[in-house]
């Protein structure tokens, strides 16, 4: 079961990698499938050309038939001025009548959520931190989390 995960995602980032026009692509694998609630996970990339426009993507993966419709989750961005701005989501894993959203292969099901879309971005360094306010001390079932930074096309 561990190799068909590591198999998954290992595919998943090598289609990532192959694309052109990603600036930035990293992620975050959670022992036991569980996203800890007191754990922060940020991503740091840098903008190096102000003229493009971007889109900026939070990537997660989670074993499929997920038992939560939704769950909060919050990410803060840190601009490089010092800015700060914090973006509140509802994190939708299944639609109104139960249906998964993600695209599922197996019993991993991938989600994608857009932060920023053709956006434009001040050069120099960024900071996205994603946490998660769910009720219990962990989101179980997440296998994965990743944030993609690419030039829109």
């Amino acid at each position: 079961m561990k190799i068909k995960y590591f198999f998954l995602i290992s595919l998943f980032l090598l289609m990532i990698s192959c694309n052109d026009s990603s600036v930035y692509n990293e992620g975050h694998d959670f022992p036991k499938n569980q996203w800890l609630k007191k754990s922060s996970n940020s991503f740091v990339f840098t903008i190096d050309d102000d003229a493009s426009l971007y889109d900026v993507t939070f990537n997660l993966s989670h074993v499929y038939d997920y038992q939560f419709a939704s769950a909060p989750l919050s990410f803060k961005w840190i601009k490089p001025d010092g800015s700060s701005e914090n973006i509140p989501v509802d994190f939708k894993f299944k639609d109104e009548n139960g249906k998964e959203l993600g695209d599922c292969a197996g019993d991993i099901c991938d989600l994608k959520h857009t932060i920023a879309s053709q956006a434009k971005l001040s050069k120099g360094e960024h900071q996205i931190s994603v946490t998660h306010s769910f009720h219990f001390d962990y989101l179980p079932n997440i296998i994965h989390i990743g944030l993609d930074v690419s030039k829109s096309k």
